[in-house]
């Protein structure tokens, strides 16, 4: 466990590019847009007047606030206000457009500048793994920051998304959190402490995560790893290295100071079988990486995609004479929704537009078709009047 080293009060404050984008689909009515409109126009009142920023608003597709990002001061704050508090929630779900626009056309990375994407949504997609893909593909220098909004987000593409993005997933349940949760989330992403981290082991090591992610304030980062003949490293040290404001940091951990636990063993599979998952997703299911998900899965008892516990429970629930009795059972709608009954199909595609437009190709293609009958019962008609 690496935690954050202390920092001078003096140290200086790097430039930020800042890329916010915001779901207004369908799915974000009721309560979760206006959290989403709170929660980022707290975080456009944290930029400095050296740092830019853009807006990117997503449904159906995406809207760019500037053609480039902007500096956060002056008339461009002022639009970017009026922007948010404009938005509603509406249409469907697109958001491999509004990852592609926010990656795109990525300034040529230096030391002095921070490139963060910070993506406000409530997750409520089904293609997770080609959004995984993308922004794996894409993501360049930038970073990848997720905040999920409403009281039933999709934890899992917001975190995948997060570490696919070598970032950090921040939830807000409620309007009461928005305020604390927003200003701590941008206090850590002013200044992180470390990046380009690197760690090196004595001797060949399995470590994950791999790539490292950056190290913020307040978010000790975690790595785990097998050696593989760890007896003889003891007396050994492992090298952690980084670049902070204040230059390079480096630090010596001594594998002798730490203290033996068998579930370190257990929390190295967890990660790799997540790692594995992960390649899964990049390139596609094989028998090799399904296999070695299994043998790691049972040497370590833990459940996977693969792999899970089966419980039987002899206890009996009813008289084995009696019958069964069905009925049917309504979803549940998460707090805070809209009410409509269209809010669920409207978050997939925009359902109506696509029915109409069904509907109207059916009348021109009967039109087509009896124009076409009645061409050919003239022409007929007529071949056998010459007949």
């Amino acid at each position: 466990m690496v935690v954050p080293p202390e920092q001078a009060s003096d140290t200086t404050r790097l430039k930020r590019e800042a890329i916010f984008i915001i779901d207004t689909s369908g799915s974000m009515s009721g309560g979760s847009i206006k959290q989403a409109r709170d929660a980022l126009k707290i975080a456009l009142g944290t930029l400095k007047p050296t740092d830019t920023f853009n807006i990117i608003e997503f449904n159906d597709r995406p809207t760019k606030l500037f053609p480039t990002a902007q500096l956060a001061s002056g008339s461009y704050l002022y639009d970017a206000i009026r922007f948010v508090d404009g938005l509603e929630a509406d249409g469907g779900t697109e958001m491999a457009a509004a990852l592609t626009a926010a990656l795109e056309n990525q300034p040529e990375q230096s030391r002095d500048l921070l490139r963060q994407v910070i993506f406000i949504t409530d997750g409520s997609v089904g293609n997770e793994d080609a959004l995984f893909k993308l922004i794996n593909k894409n993501l360049g220098p930038s970073r990848l920051f997720t905040v999920g909004i409403g009281s039933a987000p999709n934890s899992y593409f917001m975190r995948k998304a997060a570490q696919f993005g070598r970032g950090t997933f921040t939830y807000i349940g409620s309007e009461n959190e928005v305020q604390d949760k927003m200003a701590r989330l941008f206090t850590q992403l002013e200044t992180p402490v470390l990046r380009n981290i690197d760690i090196a082991w004595p001797g060949v090591a399995e470590a994950f995560p791999n790539p490292i992610p950056d190290l913020y304030h307040g978010q000790p980062l975690v790595i785990t790893a097998k050696l593989n003949t760890y007896s003889g490293y003891r007396d050994k040290a492992v090298r952690i290295s980084g670049t902070g404001t204040g230059g390079e940091w480096k630090k010596l951990i001594k594998l002798d100071e730490g203290a033996n636990h068998t579930g370190i063993a257990t929390l190295w599979a967890r990660d790799k079988i997540a790692m594995l998952n992960d390649q899964i997703i990049n390139n596609g299911e094989t028998d090799t990486l399904r296999d070695a998900i299994i043998d790691v899965a049972l040497v370590h008892k833990l459940v996977s995609k693969y792999t899970s516990f089966v419980a039987v429970d002899k206890t009996p629930v009813r008289p084995v004479d009696a019958k069964l009795k069905g009925k049917n059972v309504p979803n549940a709608r998460p707090s805070g929704q809209a009410t409509q009954s269209f809010a669920y199909p409207q978050t997939a595609t925009p359902a109506v537009e696509k029915m109409w437009f069904g509907v109207l190709s059916l009348l021109v293609a009967t039109q087509l078709w009896w124009l076409r009958r009645r061409d050919l019962m003239a022409k007929s008609e007529q071949e056998a009047s010459h007949a």
